[in-house]
């Protein structure tokens, strides 16, 4: 089996699955998905997860947080997980990793969304079902 190349952000024991990050008067700026003028500054993300981490990532609380000049289909990025980690020790086990999807950004004061509101990966479960939930490629 193969393993990520690099092993932090790795549980190897039991999980605990209330991973959480706040995040309160942060600014980010200028975070683009397309930029003509200046196109080394294209396919940025302001919530990226870490490309090693299998198991699990925080979900993002912001308050009094801003996001100038961003496009918002550069708010988050979500990937399909590597299937390399299918089955090795200390992953996912016999389990597809699901974890660094599972994860939503919340922006409570709506700041940067401009409204209250949360950012989850493409789950057709929920998505599908919420009149309230919009798509964003």
């Amino acid at each position: 089996m193969i393993k990520p190349a690099v092993g932090f952000d790795v549980i190897c024991t039991q999980e605990s699955y209330d991973f959480k990050s706040y995040f309160n008067n942060v600014t980010f700026e200028n975070y683009y998905h397309t930029n003509p003028l200046i196109p080394y500054c294209s396919n940025m993300s302001v919530f990226r997860r870490h490309d090693a981490a299998s198991d699990g990532v925080a979900s993002v609380y912001m308050t009094k947080s801003l996001c100038l000049n961003c496009q918002n289909t550069t708010w988050a990025y979500f990937e399909k997980p590597n299937p390399a980690w299918q089955g090795w020790f200390g992953g996912c086990g016999q389990l597809d990793c699901t974890g660094p999807n599972n994860y939503f950004i919340y922006d409570q004061d709506g700041n940067v969304t401009g409204s209250p509101s949360q950012i989850l990966a493409n789950n057709s479960m929920i998505g599908d079902y919420e009149s309230a939930c919009t798509f964003i490629p």
